[in-house]
């Protein structure tokens, strides 16, 4: 005994129309219920991190009197200290009258520039 035709047909778009109903409302609760990507997310937890720390880099270089006591190695140990913990190197460099490149502070010891980024302005 087979069903009748149009039984079977009924089915098959009700199927259809169930599974595409329910498709529809995936995407509505996607989209009301997730927040950003996590790629814009990152991006943007990049850009406050670098932000906080060219911040706290223009701070540092308009500190002058810092500046000059580093130059001539007559920073306190608190100050030093200050200056290592930092999350970025700092690199002071001084030129002599015959144009030779000498290190007078340098904040941290994993990473040394390479003399060819040295260009005495």
């Amino acid at each position: 005994m087979t069903p009748p035709r149009n039984k079977i047909s009924y089915r098959k778009y009700g199927l259809l129309a169930l599974a595409i109903l329910f498709i529809s409302l995936s995407f509505v609760f996607n989209k009301l219920y997730t927040n950003r990507s996590s790629v814009s997310r990152e991006a943007e937890l990049a850009e406050s991190y670098l932000n906080r720390l060219e911040s706290d880099y223009d701070k540092f270089l308009h500190d002058t009197a810092l500046l000059g006591r580093l130059l001539i190695k007559k920073e306190s140990v608190r100050e030093f200290e200050h200056l290592t913990e930092k999350e970025y190197g700092i690199y002071l460099y001084s030129v002599n009258q015959f144009g030779d490149t000498e290190m007078r502070f340098w904040s941290n010891e994993s990473v040394l520039p390479p003399d060819d980024h040295l260009v005495p302005s």
